[in-house]
């Protein structure tokens, strides 16, 4: 791949916070509209409702791949890979709306946070610093999720699902490698 001079500021850790708390914040913008969410327990919906804590750990974890996706633009020539990330991302927004909208037996918090794990390990990211820093944070929400999930909710089923289908979205690339 060929790499060109990155743009400084848009490589820089202050440039990603920024983005991950933009992307976080329009997620609480978003979260407020949409109002309670109930918990769904596989595939059926329950009289519980999803804490509002609970919805935001997605956001600051979908900002890092964001913040990924505008280092890929200004890191490498070949448009692909960030378009690639983006289509990636687009899926796993898609999926997880599938959840709220039809109740598939799909966790969108498993399936989020299992991707940017995976994809940090086996992936990784071009000149980034934070790359051990976040992977921690989206470990942490992950056992998080899962404990909540399994403890609190009882649902393991979706949180399987949710795991398995990250890991052929992450393998859903155009591009060797």
């Amino acid at each position: 791949m060929n790499m060109v001079r990155a743009i400084p500021w848009v490589c820089s850790q202050r440039f990603r916070w920024l983005i991950i708390a933009a992307v976080t914040l329009a997620g609480i913008v978003w979260l407020l509209g949409l109002g309670s969410v109930p918990v769904i327990r596989i595939s059926i919906a329950t009289s519980l409702n999803v804490p509002f804590w609970y919805m935001v750990t997605t956001f600051p974890v979908l900002g890092m791949l964001v913040a990924d996706v505008f280092v890929l633009r200004a890191t490498y020539r070949s448009n692909i890979l960030w378009i690639e990330l983006t289509f990636q991302i687009a899926l796993l927004i898609f999926v997880s709306s599938l959840r709220l909208s039809f109740a598939i037996p799909i966790s969108g918090h498993a399936l989020l946070f299992s991707y940017f794990i995976l994809r940090r390990i086996v992936i990784g990211i071009a000149g980034h610093a934070c790359r051990t820093q976040e992977l921690v944070i989206a470990v942490v929400l992950f056992a998080i999720m899962a404990g909540v999930k399994v403890f609190v909710w009882f649902d393991y089923i979706s949180l399987i699902l949710g795991t398995a289908v990250a890991g052929l979205v992450k393998d859903f690339r155009w591009v060797a490698g």
